[in-house]
């Protein structure tokens, strides 16, 4: 088995790394029933945006819009949402109605829970505010609407009602905006099963993380303290991007929860580049290689040294550039030094 790998999982995480007058200009057919929709819905293709580069819009200019439609909406058609890593503030834009005899709660689930803000705003028919709230990864987690490591935003459409939803996105990493609209009862059978499947992955990772940490103390084989460093690394990693480190770990400290990813995401790579390092003996087999993974690993702690002085969209560029190369280099380094004989790999 070829266990210099370990980047791998990093990296497939990381690709893995945003009618009548009352309606004017707005395209009658894209419009949720909230009554017709089975457990959960996803919402990606039935929202329209515009991004706010040239121009400002305010909560007032969407509302006046409401009955003027001069806003340059674009309507989304994939099932997903996503800008890259674009710093401007977005709208997006949802058209709810409800059929039923009774008003019907539902909830909207945002999948990308590192957000830094959205501002929800429920509106009726004739422009009056319904409902507010923030969320995102700018408040602690118990300020939130709904306390979940994802962004989950309540509300409830009266019987026979149509309104709109709008959502006020701004963030400094990539801005992905996938979602979904659920019953409350299939969102807390769904959460049961998710929490389950979260509580045995990042056990694994406790478990390889600790089992190797011992593996050192007993045979003093450096590799093997990287590779727990690395193991832990990751169950960070994963743990920040979906949201469970901001909502029990750092819910209270403001600047690690905005910028736990750009102290994490180096410090993984550089546990993954040193225990492949040791592990595969390049000092000895292929010393130049071996200069360019110190660099490489001096790199990234000084990514992480500048987290409290860089801005935070330069830095997670700069991570998520250095994911790719270094993940598919140790897959290389590792086949290399397996065809040229070396066992362990």
């Amino acid at each position: 088995m070829i266990r210099c790998l370990p980047p791998g999982p990093l990296l497939i995480w990381l690709l893995l790394l945003v009618p009548g007058p009352a309606w004017a200009g707005v395209d009658t057919g894209r419009m949720v029933d909230v009554a017709s929709m089975s457990e959960h819905m996803n919402l990606s293709a039935d929202l329209d945006y515009v991004e706010q580069s040239q121009r400002v819009f305010t909560l007032e200019d969407l509302l006046a819009d409401q009955q003027a439609g001069d806003i340059p909406w674009v309507q989304n058609r994939p099932q997903s949402l996503g800008f890259g890593f674009d710093t401007n503030t977005f709208w997006f834009r949802l058209r709810v109605t409800n059929s039923a005899a009774l008003p019907l709660a539902r909830l909207l689930e945002i999948g990308n829970p590192v957000l830094d803000e959205v501002l929800f705003y429920q509106v009726s028919a004739s422009g009056e505010i319904l409902n507010t709230a923030r969320t995102g990864d700018q408040n602690p987690a118990a300020d939130r609407p709904f306390f979940h490591h994802n962004l989950v935003l309540p509300f409830t459409v009266p019987a026979g009602a149509t309104q709109f939803l709008y959502f006020r996105v701004t963030t400094g990493g990539s801005l992905e905006f996938p979602l979904t609209l659920w019953k409350p009862d299939a969102f807390q059978d769904r959460d049961q099963a998710k929490l389950l499947f979260f509580g045995a992955l990042f056990g694994i990772l406790v478990v390889m993380g600790l089992y190797n940490f011992f593996v050192y103390t007993l045979f003093q084989d450096r590799s093997m303290v990287y590779y727990s460093a690395f193991s832990l690394s990751l169950l960070m990693f994963l743990a920040t991007i979906h949201g469970f480190t901001a909502q029990y770990l750092w819910s209270e400290l403001t600047w690690v929860r905005e910028n736990a990813l750009v102290l994490i995401i180096p410090m993984t790579l550089f546990f993954s580049l040193m225990f492949s390092r040791h592990f595969l003996q390049l000092q000895r087999s292929h010393p130049r290689l071996d200069q360019l993974i110190l660099g490489l690993a001096g790199l990234c702690i000084l990514l992480v040294m500048a987290a409290p002085f860089a801005g935070y969209p330069g830095l997670i560029r700069l991570n998520a550039a250095m994911v790719i190369p270094i993940c598919l280099g140790g897959i290389v380094v590792g086949l290399m030094r397996w065809y040229n004989g070396y066992q362990p790999a």
